[in-house]
């Protein structure tokens, strides 16, 4: 729970730091109105939770496969797991961002702020899920799977053929609404926190 506080508290803090410098508040052309420090935020924050994840993302990896892990092992796998995390956080917030502006459902319900929450997260796990299954791959370390991600990618494909990239999606897509509703509660007091502070404009929250 610390750690997606802090992953959701990063994002935070580099979109209020954009209050204060105008070329991040820009928009981007052809995206709706999304500003440049929201996709900022989220590359930050998926960064961060790369960092802060990958060793445990390990250890639980090889526990769960019978296997020992090593110290100098434990960052085994983060270039597929970095994209990973980076992809997912700059979705959902993009998503969130987008629900925010054209809709209320956010407004003053936390029931809201969970159920778009949940949605936003569900919709980025899919989209990166493939990325999910070469890390279990790589830090599960398969026989004969290969020693690159591309390789690797054509060792799932050539068993499983493309839904193997998809194995576990459902499995692993049950806690995302719970998970995220409550990182989202996180986020949301960090924000009110620095809007009392004068570090961050009034929000609708």
């Amino acid at each position: 729970m610390a750690q997606r506080g802090l992953v959701m508290s990063s994002y935070e803090l580099v979109y209020a730091a954009g209050e204060s410098r105008p070329f991040l508040k820009e928009t981007l052309p052809f995206c709706g109105g999304l500003e440049k420090r929201t996709v900022l935020g989220g590359m930050t924050a998926g960064f961060i939770r790369s960092v802060l994840e990958c060793p445990f993302e390990y250890v639980k990896v090889r526990r769960m496969t019978e296997q020992s892990w090593r110290v100098l092992d434990l960052y085994k796998g983060f270039s597929t797991l970095a994209p990973r995390s980076t992809l997912i956080l700059t979705s959902f917030f993009v998503q969130v961002d987008c629900i925010q502006r054209n809709s209320s459902i956010m407004d003053d319900s936390k029931l809201g702020q969970f159920l778009a929450s949940g949605t936003a997260a569900l919709i980025s796990y899919w989209l990166v899920w493939p990325f999910e299954v070469l890390r279990n791959v790589t830090q599960a370390g398969v026989a004969g799977s290969g020693n690159t991600t591309v390789e690797r990618a054509r060792f799932i494909y050539g068993r499983f053929g493309v839904l193997g990239f998809y194995r576990g999606i459902l499995a692993g897509s049950q806690s995302v609404f719970l998970r995220n509703g409550t990182s989202m509660i996180v986020m949301l007091a960090f924000q009110r926190h620095l809007t009392d502070k004068g570090f961050r404009e009034e929000t609708e929250f």
